[in-house]
């Protein structure tokens, strides 16, 4: 479908593709290069913190190094942050929670189209 006009008025189109974290949790979101993944390990507060993740697809972590998050869900994340921390803690509990970046698509009369992540709220 075309709206007249759109094009003349060098309009883009936006669309925001951002969903809380609550619900990327429940949906089985993955994790991509730009978020922002909040990890918590039990009893081990300077282990936790905020990472972003780098263009590489990866974070790096205390302890448990470089790690490739890019297309893990939380869950899989938290699963091998587990599995490498268990060198060094005795059962770590660990808990990962997404706070994903805001995704924009620019389309129309632009000098660049496609994905663009904002880093504001």
């Amino acid at each position: 479908m075309r709206l007249p006009g759109l094009a003349s008025f060098g309009l883009a189109v936006l669309v925001l593709a951002a969903a809380p974290a609550a619900s990327a949790q429940s949906s089985g979101t993955v994790i991509r290069t730009g978020d922002a993944v909040v990890v918590t390990v039990a009893t081990q507060e300077s282990l936790g913190g905020t990472y972003v993740v780098d263009g590489g697809g990866a974070i790096t972590l205390p302890l448990a190094g470089r790690v490739v998050t890019d297309g893990l869900t939380p869950d899989q994340l938290g699963d091998e942050l587990r599995r490498r921390l268990t060198d060094f803690l005795v059962d770590p509990q660990v808990r990962v929670d997404l706070q994903q970046a805001r995704r924009v698509f620019v389309f129309g009369n632009v000098r660049r189209q496609g994905r663009r992540t904002s880093r504001s709220a």
